[in-house]
């Protein structure tokens, strides 16, 4: 896969090409906060630790940019549309209101509380449900509205770079 095509937010990738994108993406993500982290400790020389906060942010932000652009490609191989991401970045944000801000919800009317507590499950669960979606729902035969089939990972092998 090209760097440029890979960047782009056209196209599909199948599920073993997520996987592995997934995981290159965790690791971009681990050396970034090991950057900031070593960034902090770096008293002894500023623009080292300025140097290293600069890089691990770009780092972040890339990595951040990169995931958004695989996720989406994974929804287009399965037919869905890019919108469909709004319901995970929902799920975070309802998991971080149930976790964080649980006693802003009791202190609510029985009512409310209880229609906050359901829409923030049930957003909670749509994200959860989608993210299984992507690793494990296969994506539609031949070409779809986004393009053609996805490469499999023996073509992706037979691929001169």
């Amino acid at each position: 896969m090209k760097v440029g095509r890979l960047l782009s937010s056209r196209g599909r990738i199948g599920r073993l090409c997520y996987l592995g994108l997934s995981l290159l993406l965790i690791v971009g993500l681990f050396a970034a906060v090991t950057i900031l982290v070593a960034a902090s400790y770096w008293t002894f020389a500023y623009t080292l630790c300025k140097m290293g906060l600069i890089l691990g942010i770009v780092l972040v932000i890339f990595c951040t940019y990169l995931g958004l652009i695989v996720e989406l490609k994974r929804l287009h191989d399965m037919n869905m549309s890019g919108w469909c991401l709004l319901w995970i970045g929902l799920s975070g944000v309802c998991e971080g209101i149930f976790q964080d801000e649980y006693a802003w919800i009791c202190s609510l009317p029985a009512v409310w509380k209880y229609i906050v507590m359901a829409l923030l499950v049930s957003g909670t669960l749509v994200g959860f449900v989608l993210n299984i979606m992507l690793f494990f729902r296969p994506g539609t035969k031949g070409p779809n509205r986004f393009g053609e089939r996805a490469s499999t990972f023996r073509e992706l092998l037979r691929k001169p770079i």
